[in-house]
């Protein structure tokens, strides 16, 4: 405890350095009156200067203590972030050494951050230095969340240029969920792009999100896309998405969009799912449309779970 509130202490000093040197307005420095200041500095007054081997000073004009202490101290040099940026790392690699987690928890909840501040760049180059391993694995992937925070470019850039092909598709996944968070349609366009989270449903995940934001865009993407696996599962989650707030749009989408099969069936449990806690009556009305046979069975069953749920819910209350 007491290593970490010394480090806590130690880095809460270099932010505050960081601060005050970069946010800082430029010292004001007064000039001191020109009577404070030696004859010989004086402009002249007019008439003939007379000079002797000896400087004659006006009682007037002679500096005073207390004249030489109004003026403010010459401010330290300024740190470079380059070395704000090298303090941070100092700080940062022995505890990605050690096997204590709450060193690693202090990295990610305090140092990472002062560090991004100085030089995310900087940052990038120590994830790519460590060991392959969880802790490299780990620490890249907060690197990449917090550079797309603030540079979505430049943390693309550098994701992209990773030399392992996993490392790459999973620091980029990582960026892209990022931006997602702020600007979905550019995470899409960036997995499209750069062709990675094909294959483990990212694309899928990015999909949800714009969706979740502006369902009529992303619908028009996905309804474009190449017939296939993958786009089923998109329209899939267009389905859910819009089951919040029309299950009936969401089961025509998901009966026009998918073909019969496995990933219609599943589509269509995923909608009757939110249309029952919505409108039950409703939700029961559409599944006794259904042909005799599994999937009929499968949505009864289901709606009799939600009718027990709510029932459960309305017990509470």
């Amino acid at each position: 405890m007491k290593k970490i509130a010394s480090l806590l202490a130690l880095a809460a000093a270099i932010t505050i350095g960081a601060v005050y040197y970069f946010t800082r307005p430029p010292a004001q420095i007064s000039t001191p009156p020109l009577a404070a200041l030696p004859l010989e500095m004086n402009p002249p007054t007019g008439g003939t200067a007379t000079h002797s081997n000896r400087t004659e000073m006006s009682p007037t004009s002679a500096p005073t203590e207390a004249a030489a202490s109004a003026a403010p101290p010459k401010p330290p040099p300024r740190p470079s972030r380059e070395e704000l940026a090298l303090r941070y790392l100092q700080l940062i690699k022995p505890l990605l050494d050690s096997t204590n987690q709450a060193d690693h928890d202090l990295i990610y909840t305090n140092l990472l951050r002062g560090l991004m501040a100085q030089s995310p760049a900087m940052a990038g180059e120590l994830a790519e230095s460590l060991a392959p391993g969880e802790v490299r694995q780990e620490f890249a992937r907060r690197v990449a969340q917090a550079w797309a925070a603030v540079d979505p470019g430049g943390a693309t850039t550098w994701a992209a240029s990773l030399s392992d092909s996993e490392e790459r598709k999973s620091t980029l996944t990582d960026v892209a969920l990022q931006i997602a968070q702020t600007d979905p349609a550019s995470a899409v366009g960036l997995a499209e792009r750069l062709d990675f989270g094909g294959r483990n449903g990212t694309l899928e995940n990015l999909a949800q999100l714009w969706a979740d934001k502006d369902l009529a865009a992303a619908l028009d993407w996905a309804t474009q896309q190449p017939a296939g696996g993958q786009r089923d599962q998109i329209i899939a989650r267009m389905a859910f998405v819009q089951a919040h707030t029309a299950p009936e749009d969401a089961v025509n989408l998901v009966v026009d969009q998918i073909p019969p099969g496995p990933a219609q069936d599943e589509a269509a449990m995923s909608v009757l799912n939110q249309w029952g806690m919505q409108d039950y009556p409703e939700a029961l009305d559409w599944v006794n449309q259904f042909q005799e046979g599994p999937l009929r069975d499968r949505a009864l069953k289901e709606l009799a779970g939600i009718a027990q749920y709510r029932q459960g819910m309305n017990q509470i209350k």
